[in-house]
């Protein structure tokens, strides 16, 4: 019965986000918090109402009770308000769901044209991430915030830089880590503005992907990492134990994907490489130029997730700094597939196409075939 409920439940939530899509791009003249208000709710509650799911669920209870992780000046101030409100320790993850999927809803709107695809797909690239990494993913919430500031040019220059740099500081506030993502955006706006070329993306993640994970050397990745050393003691703690975490005796041969599952996975983000390649020559006017012009700066940001991820997709630590900004990959898909014409490809192009169902794999299986085989909502506590 904890299984049914579950799935139900998580069907339930993925139907609301395509309903809510379709209904946002269908209804552009009705406000969109309006439109999009559904997704809030059954996302809060749904989200909010885990139990024990995640690594770290237990450990951020621990956390809010008893005032730990101090350093996180934000994480720790929303903690003590809601500590004052009389939240407990089961109600704070209604809010730190509320707050993601809430703050998430700034960035969608910015593309609302691209809804009908964008909201299922972001329930694809999220869901897991922010339930399993709670304070990364709460401080995840205002890089969506920096990101609408950074992007949208109805703006003033003034706002968006005063927005972008309150965002980040709430978000590196949270958790320190945000402070990579927003930097490779920001890096890949200033030098790759133009969609990188998928030939050249495809070499290096199958050279990624079948040659370097599997003969790694990370003689260099502790070098770096001896030059950071100092700047947040909670990283501290992570290169302290960089001969644990960043060596051949980190590898997990468990995270290895193998046979079918890695094929389809190379030939899914392969394809996507080439299909958003074709969408963003297309210029069909789906939405406004700028906004193009920000989901090639996002799809940068992703190849570049995506390739660092395969390097190191064995390795806990590293894998989950790539995952901060691979996840980012549902902005850009949602354009390519709103953009591309099944109907105008040719036999090779449509199989090539198919692969894309690829990025429905890890959500359908964490609605299915949890590997922690856990399932509890705070009702399957008692």
């Amino acid at each position: 019965m904890v299984y049914i409920t579950y799935v139900i439940l998580n069907v339930l939530l993925l139907s609301v986000f395509i309903v809510v899509g379709r209904n946002i791009n269908k209804c552009p003249k009705i406000s969109f918090w309006k439109l999009y208000t559904p997704v809030i709710i059954f996302y809060t509650l749904i989200l909010g109402a885990r139990w024990k799911r995640g690594a770290d669920y237990k450990h951020y209870q621990d956390i809010y009770n008893h005032g730990l992780d101090y350093e996180q000046k934000l994480f720790s101030a929303i903690n003590e308000f809601f500590n004052l409100l009389g939240v407990n320790d089961i109600g704070i993850f209604f809010v730190y769901s509320f707050i993601f999927i809430f703050l998430a809803g700034f960035i969608i709107k910015l593309y609302r044209n691209i809804a009908i695809w964008l909201l299922p797909l972001f329930l694809f690239a999220f869901t897991t991430f922010d339930e399993w990494f709670i304070r990364q993913g709460l401080g995840y919430s205002f890089i969506f915030l920096f990101l609408m500031f950074f992007f949208n040019n109805e703006y003033s220059i003034k706002v968006k830089l005063i927005g972008s740099i309150l965002s980040a500081f709430c978000a590196c506030s949270i958790h320190s880590g945000s402070i990579f993502t927003i930097g490779i955006i920001i890096l890949c706006y200033i030098f790759f503005r133009k969609p990188f070329d998928f030939r050249v993306c495809a070499i290096l993640y199958i050279f990624a992907s079948y040659y370097f994970q599997y003969n790694m050397d990370f003689t260099y990745v502790n070098i770096f990492l001896g030059h950071i050393q100092g700047l947040d003691s909670r990283m501290d703690q992570y290169i302290n134990k960089s001969d644990e975490w960043f060596s051949n005796y980190a590898l997990s041969d468990e995270y290895y994907r193998k046979g079918i599952i890695k094929l389809f996975q190379t030939l899914g983000e392969c394809s996507f490489f080439y299909f958003a390649n074709m969408a963003f020559k297309l210029r069909n006017n789906i939405i406004e130029n700028y906004k193009v012009k920000s989901l090639e700066v996002l799809f940068n940001v992703y190849v570049i997730g995506s390739i660092i991820g395969q390097m190191f997709f064995t390795v806990e630590i590293p894998k989950r700094i790539a995952m901060t900004i691979y996840i980012l990959w549902c902005f850009p898909l949602a354009y390519t597939l709103c953009s591309i014409r099944f109907s105008t490809l040719n036999q090779i192009q449509k199989l090539l196409f198919f692969t894309l169902t690829f990025w429905c794999y890890e959500h359908f299986k964490y609605i299915f075939y949890r590997i922690d085989n856990v399932y509890y909502f705070i009702w399957d506590r008692f």
